[in-house]
């Protein structure tokens, strides 16, 4: 049921390193599951983590700097994107 996301059209052409960007959207998925649901086992079932204590690792509700800052890094990366594509649309 795991599926690459790297993989998506959208993020065709940048240089992501697959194995750390494979983790940072299971991290994010784990938080994302735990914020909605409130539970642990939820994020664990989501996951598919063997442990316990992994799971609350991966899934630590995030303060408010933390917050902040990945919603000024997706914002960042929404621009990029859009960089990239105008970039390859003067390009043809």
């Amino acid at each position: 049921m795991r599926k690459n996301f790297a993989t998506r059209p959208e993020w065709q052409g940048l240089r992501i390193d697959h194995r750390t960007f494979n983790e940072h959207m299971r991290h994010s998925m784990a938080t994302i599951t735990r914020r909605v649901t409130g539970s642990l086992e939820a994020t664990q079932a989501v996951t598919e983590h063997k442990d316990q204590k992994l799971v609350q690792h991966y899934a630590t509700l995030p303060s408010r700097t933390q917050e902040e800052a990945v919603k000024n890094v997706e914002s960042f990366m929404v621009n990029l994107s859009k960089s990239v594509r105008a970039d390859a649309c003067g390009n043809e």
